[in-house]
C-alpha cells in the first residue's frame, strides 16, 4: 500500500449481519458475512490506522439502512 492510500471495506455493519431475515428455504445456503466487522472492530484499538466509519452516517442510526462501509489508512507520524 502506498503511504497515502487508502482501502475501503464493506459490509461492515454487524447490526445489518445479524439482524438480516433469511428465509427457511435459504438457509442452507446462507454465508455469514460477519468478518469485516470483526475485522474493523480489532483494527479499532490499533494504533497504527485510521479509520473512518460511514456505518448508518449522520440521520440514519437508530435502523440498519445499509451494510456499511469503512475507509482505512495508515496514521501518518508528524515530524
Amino acid at each position: 500500500m502506498s503511504e497515502n492510500g487508502l482501502i475501503t471495506i464493506h459490509d461492515t455493519d454487524k447490526t445489518y449481519h445479524d439482524t438480516l431475515v433469511v428465509a427457511e428455504g435459504a438457509k442452507k445456503d446462507f454465508v455469514p458475512f460477519d468478518g469485516p466487522a470483526k475485522f474493523v472492530n480489532e483494527l479499532k484499538n490499533n494504533s497504527e490506522w485510521d479509520l473512518v466509519n460511514l456505518k448508518n452516517f449522520r440521520n440514519f442510526t437508530s435502523k440498519a439502512t445499509s451494510t456499511g462501509i469503512v475507509l482505512l489508512g495508515r496514521k501518518i507520524e508528524n515530524e
